[in-house]
Protein backbone atom coordinates (compact mmCIF):
# COMPACT_ATOMS: atom_id res chain seq x y z
CA UNK A 1 0.00 0.00 0.00
CA UNK A 2 1.07 3.30 -1.01
CA UNK A 3 -0.07 6.80 -0.22
CA UNK A 4 -0.98 8.31 -3.04
CA UNK A 5 1.03 11.69 -2.00
CA UNK A 6 4.35 9.47 -2.34
CA UNK A 7 3.14 8.01 -5.48
CA UNK A 8 2.80 11.34 -7.31
CA UNK A 9 6.01 12.37 -6.17
CA UNK A 10 7.68 9.47 -7.90
CA UNK A 11 8.65 7.54 -4.52
CA UNK A 12 8.03 4.43 -5.78
CA UNK A 13 10.09 1.62 -5.04
CA UNK A 14 10.52 -0.54 -8.27
CA UNK A 15 12.95 -3.37 -8.66
CA UNK A 16 14.47 -5.27 -11.95
CA UNK A 17 11.51 -7.73 -12.24
CA UNK A 18 8.40 -7.10 -13.87
CA UNK A 19 5.78 -5.00 -12.58
CA UNK A 20 2.30 -4.86 -13.50
CA UNK A 21 0.82 -1.14 -12.94
CA UNK A 22 -2.94 -1.36 -13.60
CA UNK A 23 -3.97 2.30 -15.12
CA UNK A 24 -7.47 1.97 -14.79
CA UNK A 25 -7.79 4.02 -11.24
CA UNK A 26 -4.52 5.57 -11.13
CA UNK A 27 -4.27 9.42 -11.70
CA UNK A 28 -1.75 10.32 -14.75
CA UNK A 29 0.62 11.36 -12.60
CA UNK A 30 1.40 8.15 -10.87
CA UNK A 31 0.99 6.20 -14.09
CA UNK A 32 3.85 8.42 -15.61
CA UNK A 33 6.11 8.29 -12.77
CA UNK A 34 5.81 4.58 -12.16
CA UNK A 35 6.13 3.41 -15.97
CA UNK A 36 8.84 5.64 -16.44
CA UNK A 37 10.63 4.52 -13.75
CA UNK A 38 9.90 0.86 -14.26
CA UNK A 39 11.64 1.03 -18.02
CA UNK A 40 14.53 3.16 -16.17
CA UNK A 41 15.21 0.27 -13.75
CA UNK A 42 14.37 -3.01 -15.53
CA UNK A 43 13.76 -2.15 -18.70
CA UNK A 44 10.13 -3.89 -19.00
CA UNK A 45 6.61 -3.22 -17.70
CA UNK A 46 3.50 -4.82 -17.86
CA UNK A 47 0.51 -2.45 -18.51
CA UNK A 48 -3.22 -3.31 -17.80
CA UNK A 49 -6.27 -1.30 -18.18
CA UNK A 50 -10.11 -1.78 -18.47
CA UNK A 51 -12.34 0.89 -20.84
CA UNK A 52 -15.10 2.28 -19.12
CA UNK A 53 -18.59 1.37 -20.46
CA UNK A 54 -20.01 4.73 -20.70
CA UNK A 55 -17.87 8.05 -20.97
CA UNK A 56 -18.31 11.74 -19.94
CA UNK A 57 -19.29 14.00 -21.52
CA UNK A 58 -21.49 11.63 -23.29
CA UNK A 59 -21.91 11.32 -27.38
CA UNK A 60 -25.56 12.78 -27.10
CA UNK A 61 -23.93 15.54 -24.92
CA UNK A 62 -21.91 16.43 -27.92
CA UNK A 63 -24.71 16.78 -30.66
CA UNK A 64 -25.41 20.35 -30.17
CA UNK A 65 -21.73 20.80 -30.46
CA UNK A 66 -21.57 19.18 -33.55
CA UNK A 67 -24.40 21.73 -34.87
CA UNK A 68 -21.40 24.54 -33.57
CA UNK A 69 -19.02 23.05 -35.96
CA UNK A 70 -20.99 22.34 -39.02
CA UNK A 71 -21.37 26.34 -38.84
CA UNK A 72 -18.38 27.01 -38.07
CA UNK A 73 -19.59 29.12 -35.66
CA UNK A 74 -16.47 29.23 -32.69
CA UNK A 75 -18.34 31.53 -30.82
CA UNK A 76 -21.19 29.34 -30.57
CA UNK A 77 -19.20 26.10 -30.30
CA UNK A 78 -17.24 27.27 -27.10
CA UNK A 79 -20.73 28.71 -25.64
CA UNK A 80 -21.84 25.22 -26.08
CA UNK A 81 -19.35 23.72 -24.53
CA UNK A 82 -18.99 25.97 -21.71
CA UNK A 83 -22.75 24.50 -20.44
CA UNK A 84 -21.85 20.88 -21.02
CA UNK A 85 -20.50 20.20 -17.05
CA UNK A 86 -17.26 17.78 -17.83
CA UNK A 87 -16.97 16.83 -14.44
CA UNK A 88 -14.10 19.42 -13.58
CA UNK A 89 -13.71 22.81 -12.45
CA UNK A 90 -11.22 25.48 -12.76
CA UNK A 91 -9.17 27.10 -12.67
CA UNK A 92 -6.08 24.59 -14.11
CA UNK A 93 -2.79 23.70 -12.54
CA UNK A 94 0.09 23.24 -14.89
CA UNK A 95 2.46 20.99 -12.96
CA UNK A 96 5.92 19.95 -14.22
CA UNK A 97 6.28 16.24 -13.41
CA UNK A 98 10.25 16.06 -14.18
CA UNK A 99 13.19 18.39 -13.28
CA UNK A 100 13.45 21.37 -14.93
CA UNK A 101 16.62 21.18 -17.70
CA UNK A 102 15.46 23.26 -20.57
CA UNK A 103 18.04 24.83 -22.51
CA UNK A 104 16.71 28.50 -23.01
CA UNK A 105 18.48 29.50 -26.11
CA UNK A 106 16.68 26.38 -28.27
CA UNK A 107 13.01 26.75 -29.41
CA UNK A 108 10.36 24.81 -27.98
CA UNK A 109 8.20 22.24 -29.78
CA UNK A 110 4.76 20.87 -27.53
CA UNK A 111 3.19 17.61 -28.54
CA UNK A 112 -0.58 17.30 -26.59
CA UNK A 113 -3.91 15.58 -27.14
CA UNK A 114 -7.17 16.89 -27.75
CA UNK A 115 -10.19 15.35 -26.05
CA UNK A 116 -13.68 16.71 -25.10
CA UNK A 117 -12.65 18.13 -22.27
CA UNK A 118 -10.76 20.72 -23.62
CA UNK A 119 -9.98 23.36 -20.63
CA UNK A 120 -6.99 21.20 -19.70
CA UNK A 121 -5.02 21.46 -23.57
CA UNK A 122 -6.01 25.26 -24.46
CA UNK A 123 -4.89 25.83 -20.32
CA UNK A 124 -1.83 24.26 -21.38
CA UNK A 125 -1.44 25.83 -24.38
CA UNK A 126 -2.16 29.36 -23.22
CA UNK A 127 0.45 28.98 -20.04
CA UNK A 128 3.64 28.12 -22.28
CA UNK A 129 5.61 30.22 -25.13
CA UNK A 130 5.50 27.47 -27.99
CA UNK A 131 7.45 27.95 -31.61
CA UNK A 132 5.70 24.65 -32.33
CA UNK A 133 2.90 22.45 -31.26
CA UNK A 134 1.58 19.39 -32.51
CA UNK A 135 -1.86 18.23 -31.14
CA UNK A 136 -2.87 14.38 -31.18
CA UNK A 137 -6.71 13.68 -31.22
CA UNK A 138 -8.48 10.75 -31.64
CA UNK A 139 -9.66 9.70 -35.47
CA UNK A 140 -13.02 8.12 -36.35
CA UNK A 141 -16.57 9.33 -36.72
CA UNK A 142 -18.41 9.13 -33.35
CA UNK A 143 -19.84 12.52 -31.51
CA UNK A 144 -16.73 12.70 -28.80
CA UNK A 145 -13.90 12.33 -31.51
CA UNK A 146 -15.39 14.63 -33.79
CA UNK A 147 -15.45 17.22 -31.19
CA UNK A 148 -11.88 16.30 -30.15
CA UNK A 149 -10.91 17.21 -33.33
CA UNK A 150 -12.52 20.55 -33.48
CA UNK A 151 -10.83 21.63 -30.03
CA UNK A 152 -7.68 20.48 -31.64
CA UNK A 153 -8.05 22.45 -35.12
CA UNK A 154 -9.34 25.34 -32.99
CA UNK A 155 -5.60 24.85 -30.29
CA UNK A 156 -3.67 24.25 -33.93
CA UNK A 157 -5.20 27.66 -35.51
CA UNK A 158 -4.21 29.85 -32.60
CA UNK A 159 -0.84 28.93 -33.02
CA UNK A 160 1.35 30.36 -35.94
CA UNK A 161 3.62 26.70 -36.14
CA UNK A 162 0.93 23.73 -35.46
CA UNK A 163 -0.31 20.36 -36.76
CA UNK A 164 -2.92 18.05 -36.03
CA UNK A 165 -2.69 13.97 -36.01
CA UNK A 166 -5.46 11.62 -35.70
CA UNK A 167 -4.73 8.89 -34.14
CA UNK A 168 -6.90 6.34 -31.83
CA UNK A 169 -6.61 7.73 -28.40
CA UNK A 170 -6.37 3.74 -27.13
CA UNK A 171 -4.08 3.14 -29.67
CA UNK A 172 -0.47 2.96 -27.16
CA UNK A 173 1.83 1.49 -30.02
CA UNK A 174 1.00 4.49 -32.62
CA UNK A 175 1.01 6.76 -30.16
CA UNK A 176 4.65 5.98 -28.70
CA UNK A 177 6.04 5.33 -32.15
CA UNK A 178 4.41 8.72 -32.93
CA UNK A 179 6.02 10.44 -29.99
CA UNK A 180 9.53 8.85 -30.84
CA UNK A 181 9.48 9.89 -34.50
CA UNK A 182 8.72 13.29 -33.52
CA UNK A 183 11.67 13.38 -31.22
CA UNK A 184 13.75 12.88 -33.25
CA UNK A 185 12.82 15.24 -35.85
CA UNK A 186 12.62 18.23 -33.78
CA UNK A 187 15.37 17.33 -31.18
CA UNK A 188 17.39 15.65 -32.60
CA UNK A 189 17.49 16.83 -36.50
CA UNK A 190 16.41 20.81 -35.14
CA UNK A 191 17.48 21.46 -31.72
CA UNK A 192 13.89 22.10 -29.84
CA UNK A 193 13.27 21.51 -26.34
CA UNK A 194 10.54 18.57 -26.63
CA UNK A 195 7.67 18.55 -24.54
CA UNK A 196 4.63 16.60 -23.64
CA UNK A 197 0.99 17.26 -22.33
CA UNK A 198 -0.97 14.98 -21.05
CA UNK A 199 -3.70 15.89 -21.49
CA UNK A 200 -5.50 13.21 -23.33
CA UNK A 201 -6.34 9.24 -22.24
CA UNK A 202 -4.20 7.16 -20.09
CA UNK A 203 -3.15 5.59 -22.20
CA UNK A 204 -1.65 8.89 -23.92
CA UNK A 205 0.30 9.19 -20.58
CA UNK A 206 1.58 5.25 -20.79
CA UNK A 207 3.01 6.15 -24.07
CA UNK A 208 4.42 9.69 -23.07
CA UNK A 209 5.97 7.66 -19.71
CA UNK A 210 7.64 5.37 -22.09
CA UNK A 211 9.20 7.79 -24.22
CA UNK A 212 10.55 9.77 -21.29
CA UNK A 213 11.93 6.75 -19.93
CA UNK A 214 14.49 6.58 -23.59
CA UNK A 215 14.51 9.99 -24.88
CA UNK A 216 15.62 13.64 -23.36
CA UNK A 217 12.35 14.85 -22.83
CA UNK A 218 12.41 18.71 -21.28
CA UNK A 219 9.24 18.38 -19.03
CA UNK A 220 6.15 16.69 -18.83
CA UNK A 221 2.79 18.42 -17.98
CA UNK A 222 0.10 17.23 -15.71
CA UNK A 223 -2.97 19.68 -16.20
CA UNK A 224 -5.18 19.49 -12.78
CA UNK A 225 -8.33 21.13 -12.29
CA UNK A 226 -9.44 22.83 -8.79
CA UNK A 227 -12.03 19.88 -8.08
CA UNK A 228 -13.50 17.29 -9.56
CA UNK A 229 -16.71 15.63 -9.85
CA UNK A 230 -17.21 12.11 -9.29
CA UNK A 231 -21.09 12.21 -10.08
CA UNK A 232 -19.62 12.67 -13.82
CA UNK A 233 -16.83 10.10 -13.78
CA UNK A 234 -16.77 7.11 -16.35
CA UNK A 235 -19.31 4.77 -15.58
CA UNK A 236 -19.25 0.75 -15.83
CA UNK A 237 -16.63 -1.73 -17.12
CA UNK A 238 -15.42 -2.76 -20.97
CA UNK A 239 -13.04 -4.44 -22.04
CA UNK A 240 -9.68 -5.20 -20.58
CA UNK A 241 -6.14 -5.17 -22.21
CA UNK A 242 -2.71 -5.89 -21.35
CA UNK A 243 0.22 -4.88 -22.39
CA UNK A 244 4.04 -5.34 -22.21
CA UNK A 245 6.51 -2.82 -23.36
CA UNK A 246 10.61 -3.01 -23.31
CA UNK A 247 13.08 -0.17 -23.47
CA UNK A 248 16.01 -0.83 -25.87
CA UNK A 249 17.86 1.34 -27.16
CA UNK A 250 18.33 -0.14 -30.65
CA UNK A 251 14.86 0.86 -31.08
CA UNK A 252 14.83 3.82 -29.85
CA UNK A 253 17.68 5.40 -31.73
CA UNK A 254 16.26 4.11 -35.10
CA UNK A 255 12.91 5.84 -34.68
CA UNK A 256 14.67 9.21 -33.79
CA UNK A 257 17.04 8.99 -37.11
CA UNK A 258 14.80 7.39 -39.06
CA UNK A 259 11.85 9.44 -40.58
CA UNK A 260 8.84 6.84 -40.40
CA UNK A 261 5.49 7.24 -42.02
CA UNK A 262 3.22 9.52 -40.33
CA UNK A 263 -0.30 8.51 -39.48
CA UNK A 264 -2.78 10.65 -41.11
CA UNK A 265 -3.22 14.04 -40.66
CA UNK A 266 -4.15 17.39 -41.34
CA UNK A 267 -1.52 20.77 -41.66
CA UNK A 268 -3.19 23.67 -39.77
CA UNK A 269 -0.52 26.08 -39.68
CA UNK A 270 3.03 26.32 -41.43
Amino acid sequence: MIPYEAATKSNIVVNDQAMLIDTTGLAKPIIFHTVRDCLRESKTVLVTHTRAKSYYPTDSEMKALLKAEENHNRQKFFDTLAGILTGEIGPYRCIPLLEADADETRRNVLYAFASPKHERLLSLIDSRVIDRLEVVASEGMTARNRVAKQIAEIAATDNASAEVTLIDSDNLSRTTAFLLSGFGQWYVRQGFNFEIGLTGSKMEAVAAAAVSSVCKVTQCWYVRPTKFDPLRFTKGAGETRFFRLTATTENTASAAKGTPKKPRSRRKAS
